[in-house]
């Protein structure tokens, strides 16, 4: 019985970090509307093809080689490097949508001002936090591989196929073949630099609790790290300035949670929510001024979502503190 239950809860965590993923990408950023992003095609293409397979899958990979939080995240932009080099194809033209200011300033082809951000931005959003917040969401199973065999095999020769496809389907205008090589070549490396990060603490495991000064971490890194870039691009300067914004605050976060110690999921989830919530507002707003009433309607829900969330959690938080203080 306690075996039947176990695989229904890691059955459970799975399907939600598949939804979660496109969820808290697609939707938070208004790169898609509900309308959009739900429908089967749409879903099955962007939401599981694009996010929910090959998240599950690189989550395998991070609970098997017990990373840390440096190894996840550079899984992360290898998974970015796959999201928007190989699908999307962002990272080798110069598209108005992906606020590239800089479209001269792409050696080898590689769009490197705008690929700084959005891999980045993929390895946080679409990697690190949707498995840190399901990780949260069912303790019991964090440790324990979610995917049998056969699914594993299944999920991987889909992502083949269909990157092939992709692939295929390339156009001089939007990435050469060199370009696409170079991008599985650069996904190649980033995952072997991964399984080489070795972290006294790893990801999964359940040494720090949650705290509210994450939550506030959090919310102040979102529009610091998103809409700081978009300003600084907007005005102009060199670009390997506007290049090393994103991976400069990225690396000055990472220093300052290591400090703290708040590398392993719980309070990775904990920062997560912060970043979740404020974004969900600005995001909204933006969209609020653009008359994109969709779009901001389902920010309205993930702001509220997280907001109840983020209530919910440093309640708990607080609980956890106050029976482990020595007064209790």
């Amino acid at each position: 019985m306690k075996g039947r239950i176990g695989i229904r809860e890691e059955t459970r965590a799975a399907v939600t970090l598949a939804l979660a993923a496109p969820i808290l990408t697609e939707l938070f950023s208004a790169n898609m509307s509900p309308r959009q992003l739900f429908n089967p095609l749409g879903f099955f293409l962007a939401g599981f093809i694009g996010y929910g397979a090959p998240v599950l899958l690189i989550r395998e990979l991070a609970v098997r080689w017990r990373v840390g939080l440096p190894g996840l995240f550079l899984m992360g932009v290898a998974y970015g490097v796959f999201n928007e080099g190989i699908i999307a194809k962002t990272l080798f033209h110069d598209n108005p949508a992906s606020m590239v200011h800089y479209p001269n300033f792409a050696p080898g082809g590689v769009q490197v001002v705008w690929a700084a951000m959005i891999c980045t931005w993929h390895a946080l959003h679409a990697v690190v936090f949707p498995i840190a917040l399901v990780s949260l969401l069912y303790p019991r199973v964090r440790q324990h591989s979610w995917l049998g065999l056969p699914i594993r095999i299944l999920l991987l020769a889909m992502l083949v196929i269909f990157g092939g496809l992709f692939c295929a389907n390339a156009r001089p205008e939007y990435a050469t073949r060199q370009n696409l090589a170079g991008s599985f070549a650069v996904m190649a490396l980033l995952f072997a630099l991964a399984t080489r990060l070795r972290s006294n603490v790893p990801f999964f495991e359940a040494r720090q609790q949650g705290r509210g000064l994450q939550v506030g971490l959090g919310a102040g890194f979102y529009p610091i790290y998103f809409f700081g870039f978009v300003a600084l691009a907007a005005l102009g300067p060199p670009p390997w300035v506007v290049l090393l914004w994103p991976l400069a605050l990225v690396l000055a976060a990472y220093l300052l949670t290591h400090r703290a110690r708040w590398v392993s999921f719980v309070p990775v989830a904990y920062i997560a929510l912060g970043d979740y919530t404020i974004g969900s507002f600005l995001n909204m707003l933006v969209n609020l001024g653009g008359r994109a009433y969709d779009k901001a309607a389902a920010l309205l829900v993930l702001l509220l979502a997280f907001a109840i969330a983020t209530a919910i959690a440093l309640r708990r938080a607080k609980k956890m503190a106050t029976a482990d203080s020595p007064s209790a």
